[in-house]
């Protein structure tokens, strides 16, 4: 009770999202190139909505090319760069785990301008945005976990919410599943 399972069945994943929370999957092929997987998990229905103003969003990239996995990262963060209007805390540089794995982790407010989605409107508000991109190039995975808010909604309450998502997440990539010798596991671990 209370975790979700990422449905790909090369990914083994424990996410601690709460029970709550509206949560969906899906995924999407980019230029047959690039292949996304998602999960949106928010405190509003995004489907009924149209958005969401509290939640978080796992992304993983699965470039073709191993070669993209750094062009994807750094396009990531050169994004969250500019819609930056005040830092609060993390690193805007890439932090090194080894010669396989770069996590960048970014705490941030933005001003968000009103935008339309259909017949609905999400205010302008100043969010809060707490996102970790992570490289793990031996694989030639991209991650994603970013997480919003109102700046107006976050509580200690609502931080706490964020904290125990990150921690109680972490990411089992299987090499082989046909052949147990060749299992290589590689992992993803975030903390905040």
């Amino acid at each position: 009770p209370g975790y979700e399972r990422f449905y790909n069945n090369s990914i083994r994943s424990l996410l601690n999202l709460p029970k709550t929370w509206h949560t969906y999957e899906s995924e999407l092929k980019v230029q047959d190139k690039v292949m996304a997987r998602f999960v949106i998990s928010s405190v509003e229905d995004p489907l009924a909505q149209g958005f969401f103003n509290s939640g978080v969003t796992l992304t993983l990239f699965e470039p073709k090319d191993s070669k993209q996995v750094e062009f994807i990262g750094e396009s990531l963060r050169q994004n969250t760069l500019k819609e930056m209007s005040a830092s609060m805390g993390g690193s805007t540089n890439w932090q090194h785990y080894g010669p396989d794995m770069s996590i960048c982790s970014l705490r941030y407010a933005a001003k968000m301008p009103e935008i339309k989605f259909g017949s609905r409107t999400a205010k302008n508000e100043e969010m809060v945005f707490i996102q970790d991109i992570a490289l793990e190039r031996r694989r030639g995975l991209v991650f994603l976990m970013k997480f919003e808010t109102p700046k107006s909604l976050f509580s200690k309450e609502m931080e706490e919410t964020f904290r125990q998502i990150k921690t109680g997440g972490y990411f089992v990539v299987d090499q082989d599943l046909e052949d147990e010798s060749k299992h290589e596991n590689g992992f993803v671990f975030l903390q905040l």
